[in-house]
């Protein structure tokens, strides 16, 4: 629990830096970019790990990128907008096309771009002289004015047409490197958002935790034992070990109800003058009957429906893993009979005199 704690925290505070990084633009794309590889390991998010890998070393690389399949690689180009369709217009085929640098690539060749259209100025000895007399240049040999300045505009022009080829392409790759930060920010904010819940949910499950302890410890301490080897055995592939933390949780509840309401030969008397049976065995039962005494109204009977639906899964689950019949059951169903014995006990516990 405290290691979980220390990386949620540790995730909380690398996606906080990150989300100010790339809104503050005040850190190259490369350094946000390591720091995504930090927060996906942090998660245990494998798939993502591999997503920034590509993006950090290109997608045409395949010696760097050993274990991303290239289904992977397509599948993060297209999360990242690196994805182009073309269609054919005799065949009407469909082309799809990748743009593979690398996000550092991709700004270097941005900065290439921007000094060399900064670069592209006439030579200051094509300035044209403005008045109508014969002119001689080196370069050119005797020309008249007007010669020159038509000349002179020629070159303008091509100058422009190149700024003008030069800026489009400025201006896709900053359209995709923005596609692929926004790609990137969209993935980081939702961890983001995440992790603030799970704090939330993680202080109230703790705080809540504590004072559940510490109650089970002082009414019934052997639970708290059978609670925690329940836990280790969930953690378990194997069945057997599954079948095990059932009978733990259905011994946990004998137990509470051996403290709360003990057995009894005679039948216990419900308010709508229905009796149940209250003897050792029938621990559902004198859960039942100490909720009625305790509690009233639809408090008592929604708390009485819980438990009966908890013994429900408890003894289903259990029965067809002792049975060997592990078809359609996962460790997920186990996991969450296990958090739920807890957390019903953990409901009315406070009812505990």
């Amino acid at each position: 629990m405290v290691e979980n704690s220390s990386k949620l925290s540790a995730a909380l505070s690398t996606s906080n830096e990150i989300l100010n990084n790339i809104e503050n633009d005040d850190l190259g794309f490369e350094q946000v970019l390591l720091k995504c590889l930090k927060l996906a390991r942090l998660r245990d998010d494998f798939d993502s790990i591999n997503w920034f890998t590509a993006e950090l070393h290109g997608y045409d690389k395949n010696n760097e990128l050993p274990n991303i399949s290239i289904n992977d690689l397509e599948r993060y180009a297209v999360k990242s907008g690196r994805m182009t369709v073309s269609v054919d217009p005799v065949s009407k085929d469909e082309n799809r096309n990748y743009w593979t640098a690398s996000v550092s690539e991709i700004e270097i060749e941005i900065q290439t771009l921007l000094t060399t259209m900064e670069s592209l100025k006439p030579p200051s000895q094509f300035t044209p002289s403005v008045n109508k007399r014969a002119f001689e240049t080196s370069l050119m040999g005797a020309q008249s004015s007007e010669t020159v300045v038509e000349k002179y505009q020629d070159i303008l022009s091509n100058i422009r047409l190149k700024q003008l080829e030069l800026s489009g392409q400025i201006k896709h790759l900053r359209s995709l490197l923005s596609k692929i930060r926004n790609g990137i920010y969209s993935y980081v904010l939702n961890i983001n958002l995440q992790l603030r819940f799970e704090s939330v949910t993680e202080s109230i499950f703790q705080e809540t935790k504590v004072e559940v302890d510490k109650k089970l410890t002082e009414i019934c301490p052997d639970a708290i034992r059978k609670f925690i080897a329940a836990y280790n055995r969930i953690d378990s592939t194997n069945p057997e070990e599954w079948s095990q933390a059932m009978s733990s949780c259905r011994n946990v509840l004998k137990e509470f109800a051996d403290y709360v309401f003990p057995a009894a030969d005679q039948p216990f008397k419900k308010r709508n003058g229905e009796q149940i049976v209250v003897t050792d065995d029938k621990y559902k039962n004198r859960i039942i009957a100490f909720l009625e005494i305790e509690l009233t109204g639809d408090k008592g009977k929604w708390m009485s429906s819980r438990l009966s639906d908890l013994e429900t899964r408890i003894h289903s689950l259990n029965d067809l893993l002792s049975k060997g019949t592990h078809v359609g059951i996962e460790l997920t169903d186990v996991r969450m009979c296990v958090l739920d014995t807890y957390l019903f006990i953990g409901s009315i516990i406070s009812l505990v005199k």
